[in-house]
């Protein structure tokens, strides 16, 4: 017997397989015997239907019944039946017609909505007007929610679906549908779904569950704060205090910090409010220490997600982002969004080398956005993003390390060129991975992220440029796709362009990004990733249904902003290049002053400071003079201190007013006055970093080889030397013929931003090296392309490193395809005899010896090496991180620490290898897995040795397979749930210890 629900009036509702069985029965009884089952079914059904009336209301409006005004749905009935035509029905004789003189459609109130329901919503819109909407909003427009679009096409007719989760308690909620334009805009088949004490999620397993517990004291200024935010309508930074709390990791409850997140408040309303955990110590949760919790809603659920997805295909930096169902002091919160935060641990997953992660501070735009909101007024026309403060995430560790902070400067001059609009693009910025990251946002009309203040960038130490960051990709309010990025560098103003507008003013860009539109948008792109996701969307889909009944990742949103970008870049390609130069001149010359963001005014930089003296560089960005009259210390943070003399600084023009001055103790908080404020001083707290100053990441005095405009570049037979650092351009070939040699002195790098082709003889090598014992290194960034390398000898180079540019290898290769035959690396003092980064290579008959630390370092590469002598290390012979290698038949003799080291989830096998005199012959670190068979282990401290370093990573495992000891110490060193199996016995690790401190106290000599 099938079972349908029949819904009436939206209060009672029974299933037709009950009521048959209640025909069946009475046909049997008699009619007193009737009438007593009557009631007992009336009795029982009617309190079941009271408890399903409270989960689920369901009404369907077309536009064929009418009673007097209004249209009729069962026993409901909606407002504004005058919008009934027969122009153009979808189904039945009648539709909604819609335009300026009936602007609303059929209206519904539902009642008595409470925090937490939810309100679906649907509609078809013939096709043709776009401003005709499904609109669901509470009373006062406090919540507002638009229809999106769904790639459901029935001819003429488009589907629009909306959904609305109560934020509050409200009256009632309002769905209608709404044109204001003047074309005629028709819909018919309007659908609402109402479902209250919707139960929450529970996981499918542990892995989909956070546990978080706050203490009650933490818990009430936490709701402190939410109060005073939702009063100013913004979370000002005051308000994002950190409070102890405590995480669930692995069973375990671990330390961690947490406190409120976001800008906006719709991270505070309703149940769910969004949180920023820090887990303290070493610890850290699915490979994260920072991450952030808040309603998926506030990121459109899943899109977000599959946005991601896409970035990390594409191999461009995104955070993490999950889905988990939180608890908060044992209470079950439903489904919440998870996404890392910023730090080296989201760098190292997706295979980068630690860097800055840089940002424009935003504090003066949310300063004026909260004072708007108190005063009612709009201050947009503020130097927001010239006055922002550049800063690193992690500012104590980026001061505390001098590698870091160098590369911090690095950054810091590469954002400022970026927002000056400079268009020498490839010195500062990674175009080839901006402008896919740019068309991905286009083609996804992902684009929230791409606001200046929300863009964040990492500077990638090997290349020495900026690479993008994707995150916060929508907001809570979408939209469909209009117009290409690209077009507002035609025809915005010079006083409204854009940072992001800039871009496109350099032609090669534009082509880049031209060129990664059409792959992007075309068809086969997006069905494949769809294809490639579904499992994970299947079971995310899943799991938000729980909370979210009618849920359903809405794959046409992408689906109708593709097809928008691929009619789009097909005109867009034939225009001409701009050829605009930008003068924004007076941009504020006429704004009116009666109020000075502090945060937006004076800045103060630390241009040098010791224990008891500095150099400040003070920059002026308020709209009006000002006088700066004092300052405070650490020691004495609340008295004013007045300078000896004040002085005064004009009015910010164009450009800063700036002033370095000297001083004999260290300010904290400077003081001043403008004329706005009268008597009343404003504070501004002394940067500890320094002023924006132009870097070469280059060092001062490198020059190109040749200004030629030849696409191949080669060296004959020869001695070249060079005394600066020497660099080859981008698009080119370089081509070293046999016989070349090249001297390196004065610290001076050979760096290639092309493919480049070294082919020596055996009788003829090439050889790197220096006569002043000051060589620099050879760097090699060919951007995937091939850099062969044949009987090439590298002694005694050094990594040449400047304050900016700091790298490990003595040859380094960032991002080739790699062969290297019959090469010697010896004598070589730099923290890695030969690094290869992210690279495919190919590694044969080569000798790397007598190395001051690391033989030979790859980083999340793919390869193999193949009769290979590694002699000497300081350090590691040969040491893997994130890798997949095979080792065979190679000779490792003397080294300082580890013959063979793989760490980071590396994957190595090692075959037919001989390892002698090492402290580590095998080491497996950090959820790595390394196979060695028939290899000969002698003199050493320890055969093999797994463990883990990192709690970002997991214990890791090495697997032996008919290995020769002989004058080993110990065969195995194991530490707590790491596994070794030697010869078909497994061996696992009972405790936690410091590895290092356990061999270390061998001798280095055996």
């Amino acid at each position: 017997m099938r079972s349908y629900t029949i819904y009436f009036n939206g209060k009672s509702h029974y299933t037709l397989q009950v009521v048959c069985f209640f025909y069946i029965c009475i046909s049997q009884m008699t009619d007193m015997k009737f009438i007593y089952f009557f009631f007992v079914f009336l009795l029982f059904s009617c309190s079941e239907d009271e408890e399903q009336v409270s989960k689920h209301f369901h009404l369907v409006c077309g536009a064929e019944e009418v009673s007097g005004d209004q249209f009729q749905a069962g026993d409901e009935y909606l407002a504004n039946a005058n919008c009934r035509s027969l122009d153009y029905p979808r189904s039945g004789r009648y539709s909604f017609k819609l335009n300026k003189k009936h602007q609303f459609g059929p209206s519904y109130k539902l009642k008595s909505i409470k925090k937490g329901d939810i309100i679906y919503a649907s509609v078809y819109r013939k096709k043709g007007n776009t401003e005709g909407r499904l609109i669901v909003a509470s009373k006062g427009d406090v919540q507002y929610q638009k229809g999106e679009l769904y790639y459901e096409s029935y001819g003429d007719w488009e589907l629009l679906k909306c959904t609305f989760v109560a934020r509050s308690n409200y009256d009632f909620v309002g769905v209608y549908l709404w044109n204001p334009s003047n074309e005629n805009a028709y819909f018919d088949d309007m659908t609402i779904d109402c479902f209250r004490d919707i139960k929450k999620p529970t996981a499918i397993s542990e892995d989909d569950i956070l546990r978080i517990d706050i203490p009650s004291s933490a818990m009430d200024s936490i709701k402190e704060f939410r109060d005073k935010a939702l009063k100013q309508k913004v979370i000002s930074s005051e308000l994002k205090t950190y409070f102890n709390a405590s995480v669930i990791v692995d069973g375990k409850k671990v330390p961690a910090s947490l406190r409120l997140k976001g800008d906006w408040t719709d991270h505070l309303e309703g149940n769910k409010w969004s949180y920023r955990i820090k887990l303290k110590g070493s610890n850290s949760y699915h490979g994260m220490k920072k991450f952030s919790i808040q309603d998926g809603y506030t990121r459109s659920f899943m899109k977000e997600w599959f946005a991601h997805r896409i970035f990390e295909t594409e191999d461009i930096l995104t955070t993490r982002y999950q889905f988990k169902v939180v608890y908060i002091n044992g209470e079950n919160k439903g489904v919440y969004a998870l996404e890392e935060h910023f730090d080296k641990r989201l760098l190292e997953n997706r295979k980068r080398r630690e860097g800055p992660i840089v940002k424009f501070d935003e504090s003066g735009i949310w300063q004026a956005r909260i004072h708007g909101n108190e005063q009612k007024e709009d201050f947009k026309n503020y130097p927001y993003l010239e006055s922002a403060e550049i800063l690193p995430f992690s500012k104590k560790r980026t001061r505390k390390s001098p590698i870091l902070l160098g590369q911090f400067k690095l950054a810091q001059s590469h954002m400022d060129r970026y927002r000056n609009f400079d268009q020498n693009l490839h010195e500062y910025l990674d175009m080839d991975k901006m402008a896919r990251y740019l068309a991905i946002c286009e083609v996804m009309n992902a684009t929230h992220g791409l606001i200046w203040h929300n863009q964040r960038n990492y500077l990638n130490p090997v290349k020495g440029c900026l690479e993008p960051i994707a995150y916060d990709c929508f907001s809570g309010k979408l939209f469909i796709h209009t117009e290409l990025m690209g077009m507002a560098a035609r025809w915005r103003s010079d006083e409204k362009f854009t940072i992001l507008d800039g871009l496109f003013l350099n032609e090669e860009f534009d082509q880049l990004y031209i060129k990664y539109l059409k792959k992007y948008s075309d068809e086969t792109y997006l069905k494949d990733r769809f294809t490639e996701f579904e499992k994970e969307m299947k079971y995310y889909e899943s799991l938000l249904k729980h909370e979210y009944p009618m849920y359903e990742f809405n794959r046409s949103y992408f689906e109708i902003n593709r097809i928008n970008v691929e009619q789009k870049v097909k005109d867009y390609e034939k225009l001409e290049p701009t050829n605009r130069t930008i003068q924004k001149t007076n941009v504020y010359g006429d704004e009116k002053v009666d109020v000075v963001f502090d945060e937006a005014a004076l800045k103060v930089y630390t241009v040098f400071s010791d224990s008891s003296s500095c150099s400040l560089q003070f920059e002026n960005y308020a709209l009006t003079d000002i006088e700066i009259i004092g300052y405070s210390t650490k020691q004495n943070k609340k008295f004013i201190l007045p300078f000896k003399q004040s002085w005064k600084m004009g009015t910010y023009e164009d450009q800063a007013q700036k002033r370095t001055k000297y001083f004999d103790f260290l300010p904290r908080n400077i003081f001043y006055k403008t004329s706005v404020t009268g008597d009343s001083l404003l504070k501004t707290k002394v940067s500890s970093f320094p002023p924006n100053k132009f870097v070469n990441v280059l060092g001062s005095g490198a020059k190109p080889f040749s200004n030629s405009n030849d696409s191949i570049i080669v060296l004959e037979k020869g001695i070249y030397t060079f005394n600066s650092t020497v660099y080859f351009p981008r698009n080119k070939k370089l081509i070293i013929k046999e016989g070349v040699r090249i001297n390196l002195r004065s610290n001076a790098r050979f760096v290639s931003y092309s493919p480049i082709e070294m082919r020596g003889s055996k009788d003829n090598p090439i050889e790197f090296f220096t006569t002043d014992e000051k060589a620099g290194g050879l760097v090699i960034l060919p951007e995937g392309k091939q850099v062969v390398l044949e009987h090439v000898n590298f002694s005694r180079l050094t990594a040449g490193n400047n304050e900016n540019w700091v790298l490990t290898g003595a040859v380094t290769v960032y991002e080739g395809k790699v062969k290297i035959s019959n090469c010697t690396f010896r004598y070589n003092k730099s923290e890695d005899a030969l690094n290869l980064i992210r690279c495919e290579f190919k590694m044969n008959n080569c000798v790397i010896s007598e190395t001051q630390s690391d033989g030979f370092d790859a980083d999340f590469c793919t390869g193999s090496i193949t009769n290979c002598q590694f002699n000497n290390t300081g350090n590691d012979c040969i040491d893997f991180s994130g890798s997949q290698i095979s080792i065979e038949s190679c000779t490792i003799n003397g080294s300082g620490d580890k013959g063979i080291s793989g760490g980071e989830s590396s994957i190595l096998k090692v075959l037919n290898c001989d390892i002698k005199n090492a402290s580590i012959a095998v080491a497996s670190k950090d959820n790595s897995k390394i196979t060695v068979e028939n290899t000969s282990i002698s003199n050493s401290s320890y055969a093999f040795a797994a463990y883990q370093k990192k709690s970002e990573f997991g214990p890791s495992m090495l697997n032996v397979i008919t290995t020769r000891l002989k004058n080993v110490s110990n065969d195995k060193l194991i530490e707590l749930d790491s596994k070794i199996n030697i010869d078909g016995n497994q061996y696992v690790g009972k405790e936690v210890f410091d590895i290092d401190s356990m061999y270390s106290v061998f001798t280095k000599s055996l």
